[in-house]
């Protein structure tokens, strides 16, 4: 694995990395894992308004996301699932102008289809008997069942934390779990694989999906580690990132505009 990769990232869409497309430019786009499949088809519908743009998107958690983009990773926008990860990205100064709001989700309790802990409501992410698994506080999807459970008064003990709420996912999908906190998209999205239980509507744990023109792909780094942006257009080692910022910023507003909504509002996600 390439230094400063952090986690899984699953690639779809467009050609391969690094590869413009036969026409023209290609955008790299590092994507929430909850926005897996939903961003391909975005991408697809922008092609088609734009033939001479390639689009491909990285999916992984958005605190994965942005060590990647912390470590020069190349790519052209960024979408998070939350404000405190797009800060974080922001502070790596490989932001370019304001991040835009694109969309809402909100989070619910599933379970395997035959509910093998008999979980019925939201008290029972607190039941010493369900092997509950939750996203790690440090991701949106951890942040967010945090902020549910404390405005629910629960004491909660996850049997696992994962870095992406696909992992959680995939844990109840599996029956590797009991019971699981995700996006409502993401338990739309699998169907009759899971049972769903409706959770409180809490405002402090509802996801907010940002998106925002990356520059520099490929910012050179100090053997510390420490961000070389201003040298980084000398460095020899340092690849040229695909695309351009023009598309990258009509590809975030193709998003944030009536097509790009049309799309997400049918995969469940709330308007901004």
């Amino acid at each position: 694995m390439a230094a400063g990769l952090v986690g899984v990232a699953v690639v779809t869409s467009g050609c391969v990395p690094g590869t413009p497309s036969d026409d023209g430019r290609t955008l790299t786009v590092l994507a929430a894992a909850s926005l897996t499949e939903v961003l391909d088809q975005v991408a697809d519908d922008f092609r088609a308004t734009e033939p001479d743009v390639e689009v491909r998107v990285s999916y992984a958690g958005s605190a994965d996301l942005v060590a990647q983009v912390a470590d020069g990773a190349p790519a052209d926008v960024l979408v998070t699932a939350d404000a405190p990860t797009m800060d974080e990205a922001r502070a790596t100064g490989r932001v370019a102008g304001e991040p835009v709001v694109v969309a809402t989700n909100r989070l619910v309790l599933v379970t395997p289809p035959d509910d093998p802990a008999d979980v019925a409501g939201p008290e029972d992410l607190a039941r010493d008997d369900v092997d509950l698994v939750v996203c790690a506080p440090q991701v949106p999807c951890g942040r967010a069942t945090v902020a549910l459970a404390d405005e629910l008064g629960l004491e909660i003990a996850p049997v696992s934390e994962e870095n992406a709420v696909t992992d959680v996912l995939g844990k109840v999908v599996a029956g590797e779990a009991d019971a699981g906190v995700v996006y409502v998209t993401d338990a739309r999205r699998v169907g009759d694989d899971v049972r769903s239980v409706e959770l409180p509507d809490v405002p402090t744990a509802r996801a907010t999906y940002l998106a925002a023109v990356l520059d520099d792909g490929a910012a050179s780094r100090d053997d510390d580690g420490a961000s070389d942006h201003d040298d980084a257009a000398s460095d020899d080692d340092a690849a040229a990132p695909d695309g351009d910022a023009a598309a990258a910023a009509r590809l975030v507003a193709y998003l944030a505009g009536p097509e790009g909504q049309a799309v997400l509002a049918d995969a469940g996600f709330a308007a901004p």
